[in-house]
C-alpha cells in the first residue's frame, strides 16, 4: 500500500468523521444533559460515540443522539446524521436522506463558520471537499479546512493534509502534508497517526524511520476506530516481519546522475519530486528532469511537461508543458500521447485540434497498459462523435503515418 493511495482510501472511509473539534468533557454530566433534552449535549455525545473519543465507537448510539439534536435544528447534528445515512452506519444507508440533511445544514454551518466555530468550519470544508451539496469545490474546502486547522482542530489538519498531498485546491506539497499529519497525530487523531506511521515506514517525505513508524502505528492500532486500527496492524505486521521494499540509495543515484546517465537523472528527479526517502524538492526535481529531458529521455520529458502544466514548484506554463509532452509523445510514450490528446481535444492551454487529438489518442490506445488503453479508447470514441467523417479519416491517416524514433528508456 503506498502512502498516496492509502490517503485516498482512508479519506473515503474517514472523511465524514470529525474528531478533535470538541473539548474534553465530563462524560456523565454530558450524558445527563442529553437525556434531559439538551440538543447541544446530544450532538456532542453523538460525536464522541461516532469517533470513539475516549469511549468505544457506537454508531447506533451516535445515530440516535444525532437524530434528536438534528430534529431541534442543530446544523452540526444534521451534518452528522447525514454522514451516518451516507455511510450506512447505525442505520440503513440512504443517500437521499443524507443529501437532504447536508443541504439542510449548509446555511447553518456557513453562519457558524463565519462566526469562527472551528467544528462547523471543519464540517463545511468536508461538504465542499466531497461535493455533498453540489460539485466538489476544493478551493473552498481548503479555505475552511485551513481556518479550522489553524484553530487546532485535528480532523481539519488531517483533511488539509490530504488536500496538500493530492494537490486539490492548492499546490501539491508533500512536506506540508507531512507537517499537518504530524500535528493531527500529536493530538491523537488515529487516521493521522496511521499516515505518519506509513510515511515513516515507506520513507515518504523523509528518510525511512522504523522506530518512529512502530510508535505511530502502535498508537493507531490501539484506536477505537476499527478501520484505522486494522490497517495499522497490517502495516505494523509487515514492519515487524521485515517485509518491506528496499530504500533507494540516494548517494548512488546522485553519483550516477552526475556522470550524465539519463536514466539515473530521471530516477533522481523522481526521488525528489515524489519525496521518496527525502523531503519533496521541486527545484531539484526540475533540475534533474531537465538534464535527462535534454538527452531525449521520454519519461523525463513527460514529467517535465507535467511540472509546467500543473505548476509544481514553478509558475504554470501551458506552452512549456505542451512542448515537453509533445516531445515525449513523439518518442512513443503512451501516457504523454494520452495527456496531449486530452489537452488538444479540450483546447486547454492550446488551440483545440480534434484531428491531432484523435491521432494521439489512437496511438495511446495501442499501449499494453490495460487501464490507459481503455481510457484512451473511450475518450477517442467520445471525441469521434463530435467529428466530421473527413476529420476522422484524416486522424486515421496521421495515426498510420506516425513513426516512433529510437527513444531513451522510460
Amino acid at each position: 500500500m503506498t502512502f498516496t493511495r492509502s490517503i485516498c482510501r482512508l479519506a473515503l472511509l474517514l472523511l465524514l468523521s470529525v474528531g478533535g473539534a470538541l473539548q474534553a468533557v465530563d462524560f456523565e454530566a454530558l450524558k445527563q444533559k442529553a437525556i434531559a433534552g439538551d440538543a447541544k449535549a446530544q450532538y456532542e455525545l453523538a460525536e464522541m460515540f461516532f469517533d470513539g473519543q475516549g469511549i468505544k465507537q457506537d454508531f447506533n448510539a451516535a445515530f440516535q443522539l444525532a437524530d434528536k439534536a438534528a430534529a431541534a435544528g442543530q446544523a452540526k447534528a444534521q451534518f452528522r446524521l447525514g454522514a451516518l445515512y451516507f455511510e450506512g452506519k447505525g442505520t440503513d444507508k440512504d443517500l437521499g436522506k443524507a443529501r437532504a440533511l447536508f443541504r439542510d445544514c449548509l446555511n447553518g454551518l456557513e453562519a457558524e463558520s463565519a462566526k469562527g466555530d472551528a467544528d462547523a468550519q471543519t464540517k463545511l470544508g468536508i461538504l465542499y471537499l466531497r461535493g455533498l451539496t453540489g460539485p466538489p469545490d476544493f478551493e473552498n474546502a481548503v479555505k475552511w479546512s485551513q481556518r479550522a486547522a489553524t484553530a487546532g482542530v485535528a480532523k481539519a489538519q488531517y483533511d488539509l493534509a490530504g488536500l496538500h498531498l493530492l494537490g486539490r485546491g492548492t499546490t501539491r506539497d508533500v512536506n506540508k502534508a507531512i507537517e499537518l499529519f504530524g500535528k493531527a497525530a500529536a493530538q491523537g487523531h488515529a487516521g493521522a497517526q496511521f499516515q505518519m506511521g506509513l510515511a515513516c515506514t515507506e520513507g515518504h517525505g523523509m528518510a525511512r524511520d522504523l522506530t518512529r513508524a512502530r510508535d505511530w502505528l502502535r498508537k493507531a492500532a490501539s484506536s477505537f476506530d476499527t478501520d484505522v486500527a486494522d490497517r495499522a496492524k497490517a502495516v505494523l505486521a509487515k514492519v515487524e516481519a521485515g517485509d518491506l521494499p528496499p530504500v533507494k540509495d540516494l548517494v548512488k543515484q546522485l553519483a550516477a546522475a552526475e556522470k550524465g546517465e539519463a536514466e539515473a537523472q530521471f530516477q533522481l528527479a523522481t526521488t525528489y519530486g515524489e519525496a521518496q526517502g527525502v523531503a519533496q524538492d521541486y527545484a531539484k526535481a526540475l533540475l534533474w528532469y531537465r538534464k535527462a529531458a535534454d538527452q531525449k529521455h521520454a519519461g523525463a520529458q513527460h514529467a517535465l511537461g507535467s511540472i509546467h502544466i500543473m505548476g509544481f514548484g514553478v509558475k504554470k506554463d501551458a506552452a512549456q508543458g505542451i512542448k515537453w509532452w509533445k516531445l515525449a509523445a513523439e518518442q512513443g510514450r503512451p501516457h504523454a500521447q494520452f495527456d496531449l490528446g486530452l489537452l488538444l481535444a479540450r483546447g486547454e492551454g492550446v488551440e483545440k485540434d480534434v484531428v491531432e487529438a484523435y491521432k494521439w489518442l489512437s496511438l495511446a490506445a495501442r499501449t499494453p497498459n490495460a487501464r490507459l488503453k481503455a481510457d484512451a479508447t473511450e475518450l477517442r470514441e467520445n471525441l469521434s462523435g463530435q467529428m466530421k467523417g473527413s476529420e476522422i479519416l484524416e486522424g486515421l491517416k496521421r495515426t498510420r503515418e506516425f513513426k516512433t524514433p529510437d527513444a531513451k528508456p522510460e
